[in-house]
């Protein structure tokens, strides 16, 4: 049972009437749904119950969401704690459900937060995922001159759909109390130099929609950060002023590269193609930082010189004022904002922005999905604020391997499960299944696995991979890793 009218609806009404567009995202399962205590900030177990959900949901906002997440962060222990498998057939569940809801909305990943890792990345491509997504969406908290080397997993990840940072930010202290807690002075200029240098440095890095966390007033008491560009009685921060800047000179905008003066790394000039007051023309953002933390930030100097035949419209500060037509001789922490006619940043030697190589395929209505017992899953420290969680299995022993297929077809399938590959010297009995499925049902089976002692071997090799052929419903794939230790194989 649904409840009736509830603020999403209210507030999305309104958000509508006024030319919002409203991306949703979701990060909790009812009592009722549950399987165990305490797992409300879990997925779902039975895959039927999130395609329920998000068909009834694309259906019921159609028109006023335009586009959805169907988790929030669940590769870390805050929303979960899953493994790169269960993101993965969770993400095929929802996303069929979504557009049997409404064929034309937008279904992003479930949004991966912290240090992009390569073991995320094989996850999501050795389970085939990408024809379930429409865009990819992270989160990322990170300096913006970490974002070009950081998000490469991201990038392969993406396979050639939009990425989408539906979260960002380098989060700051506060310094006085309730209920304002308040950003030093200092600091209040800093956030605000940060707006533009992150969001442009997203754009060259690869992202196709950037969204800064967050416009209200939020705070988070056990890191004693402020996060909100607005304070609690909705008066502005200068960060929102410098955020209303980044909206005015980069409308529409497509990054066309970067540029070095004097091969500089600490100095950035990131060139666009946007439509500031709706005019057409090139943009370049420039300033100088190093990479460094907050009380650090703010005292990069560097002199440069921008070609001489360079016509130059007007110059902006990261607020949003005039400072007239003349390109400034040094860089600094502030960014500035140079509008030129359309193409006159050809002048540059620009760096080009990283592409996303495209990959083909098409969603099978089959899903496969593991179930372990939850006590199995551990939290990998393999590489610094790396949010990742995997399985730990004893070795040497016989493990039970608990397998659902469901079918989110209208019609009844009929096919089989096979092991496609498995370690060299492990063991796994039975190798193929025959199943048949009911609509919108899901039918078990099982395994038993032995695998020899855990190698020390990053490069070890402890994926299994199970395939199926069901005629008239795709060909779907499982991919899942078991190793004996953490770390075990990370590389591979």
């Amino acid at each position: 049972k649904f409840a009736g009218e509830t603020t999403y609806d209210t507030a999305c009404r309104i958000q509508k009437r006024f030319g919002l567009k409203v991306l949703q995202v979701f990060h909790d399962t009812p009592p009722w749904a549950r399987e165990e205590k305490n797992a409300g900030g879990r997925f779902v177990r039975d895959l039927r119950i999130i395609h329920r959900f998000a068909k009834t949901m694309a259906r019921r906002f159609k028109g006023c969401v335009q586009a959805w997440e169907p988790w929030n962060e669940a590769n870390i222990e805050n929303f979960g704690g899953h493994t790169v498998d269960e993101m993965c057939s969770y993400q095929k569940a929802a996303y069929l459900g979504f557009k049997a809801g409404d064929p034309g909305v937008t279904v992003g990943w479930n949004a991966y937060t912290a240090h992009p890792t390569r073991l995320h990345t094989r996850g999501v491509l050795k389970n085939e995922a990408w024809p379930y997504f429409d865009t990819y969406n992270i989160h990322s908290y990170d300096r913006p001159d970490s974002y070009l080397a950081l998000w490469a997993p991201c990038r392969e990840a993406a396979c050639g759909r939009p990425m989408w940072v539906t979260e960002s930010d380098r989060g700051m202290k506060y310094e006085s109390g309730p209920p304002w807690f308040e950003l030093p002075r200092k600091g209040e200029i800093l956030k605000a130099h940060f707006m533009a240098q992150s969001y442009a440095s997203s754009l060259f890095a690869g992202a196709h929609r950037h969204f800064h966390f967050i416009l209200g007033h939020y705070t988070e008491p056990w890191n004693k950060v402020q996060f909100g560009l607005l304070r609690v009685d909705f008066t502005p921060r200068p960060s929102y002023v410098a955020l209303a800047a980044v909206g005015r000179f980069l409308a529409g905008a497509k990054c066309l590269g970067r540029f070095r003066p004097g091969g500089n790394a600490d100095a950035h000039v990131i060139a666009f193609r946007a439509f500031p007051d709706g005019k057409e023309k090139d943009v370049l953002v420039a300033w100088a930082e190093g990479p460094l933390e907050w009380p650090q930030r703010g005292k990069k100097k560097i002199e440069w010189q921008a070609p001489p035949d360079l016509t130059v419209e007007e110059v902006f500060d990261y607020l949003g004022r005039s400072k007239g037509n003349r390109i400034p001789s040094v860089l600094e922490s502030a960014p500035v904002f140079i509008l030129l006619p359309p193409g006159e940043s050809r002048k540059l030697d620009l760096e080009k922005p990283p592409a996303s190589h495209w990959r083909t395929g098409t969603p099978s209505p089959v899903v496969l999905q593991l179930q372990l017992p939850r006590t199995l899953i551990k939290k990998v420290e393999v590489e610094k604020w790396a949010g990742v969680h995997e399985y730990i299995v004893d070795p040497e022993k016989e493990i039970e391997l608990r397998f659902f297929a469901y079918n989110f077809s209208p019609h009844p399938v009929k096919g089989v499960v096979f092991l496609e590959r498995l370690p060299p010297t492990w063991r796994l009995t039975p190798p193929e299944w025959e199943l048949e499925i009911a609509p919108q049902d899901r039918t078990e089976f099982r395994a038993v696995l032995k695998r020899p002692a855990a190698s020390a071997d990053r490069n070890a090799d402890v994926w299994i991979l199970l395939s199926g052929k069901f005629p008239g419903a795709g060909k779907p794939v499982l991919a899942f890793r078991l190793p004996a230790r953490p770390g075990e194989g990370y590389d591979r």
